[in-house]
C-alpha cells in the first residue's frame, strides 16, 4: 500500500512530456480512413442470397422426391425378399436378397451422391456471392480512399459513419440480382 502511494507520488511529481510530431519536426501521420462492412449480412439477405437459398431449397426438394422414389423401389424389393422367404426355395431366397442388398447399396450411394452434389453447388454459388461481394468492396475503397476495410465479425463495435453495409449491399442488388445453382 505504501508502496503504491510512494509510486503515484512520484508519477505526480516527476514532469512528463511528451513527444508530439511538431516537436520533433517530423510530418503529422494522416488518420486512418476505416470502414467496416457486414459480410454475413450480405450472405444472408441480397437478394443474390436469397436467390441461392430458394435455388437449394428447389434442388433439395427435387432430391427429395428422387429419394422417395428410391425408397419405394427399395421397398418392392424388400417385399420380394419377405415373399421369396416364404417359399421353401431357399436358393430364390438368397438370390433375392443378394438383389436386394445390391440394390440398397446403390440407393445409398446415390443418395450420398446427391447430398454432396447440393451441398457442393450451394457452397460453389455462395462462393461466387462473396467474390462479388469482394470486387464490389474493392471497388468503393479504391473510389472512397479506404484505408482499411474490416469486416463487422472482427468488430466489437462500430459508428453507423463507417459501416458500408447498405451501401455494399444496394451496389450488390443492383448488379447481382441472383447467382445460378448449378445442379
Amino acid at each position: 500500500m505504501i508502496k503504491n502511494i510512494i509510486l503515484l507520488l512520484a508519477l505526480l511529481i516527476m514532469p512528463i512530456h511528451i513527444a508530439t510530431a511538431a516537436d520533433t519536426g517530423e510530418s503529422v501521420a494522416k488518420p486512418l480512413h476505416i470502414a467496416v462492412v457486414d459480410v454475413q449480412q450480405l450472405m444472408n439477405n441480397s437478394d443474390a442470397a436469397k436467390s441461392i437459398q430458394k435455388q437449394g431449397e428447389d434442388l433439395k426438394e427435387k432430391y427429395q422426391k428422387r429419394i422417395g422414389k428410391l425408397e419405394d423401389e427399395l421397398k418392392k424389393a424388400e417385399q420380394k425378399v419377405i415373399e421369396a422367404g416364404e417359399e421353401k426355395d431357399q436358393e430364390k431366397f438368397m438370390e433375392r436378397r443378394k438383389d436386394f442388398q445390391e440394390e440398397l447399396a446403390k440407393s445409398q450411394r446415390e443418395i450420398r451422391e446427391m447430398n454432396q452434389n447440393l451441398d457442393r453447388a450451394v457452397a460453389t454459388a455462395l462462393n461466387e456471392l462473396r467474390d462479388e461481394i469482394v470486387e464490389i468492396v474493392s471497388q468503393m475503397t479504391v473510389k472512397n480512399k479506404y484505408d482499411m476495410v474490416l469486416t463487422r465479425a472482427d468488430v466489437v463495435t462500430v459508428s453507423k459513419d463507417i459501416d458500408i453495409t447498405a451501401a455494399v449491399m444496394e451496389r450488390l442488388n443492383d448488379e447481382v440480382s441472383s447467382i445460378r445453382v448449378r445442379d
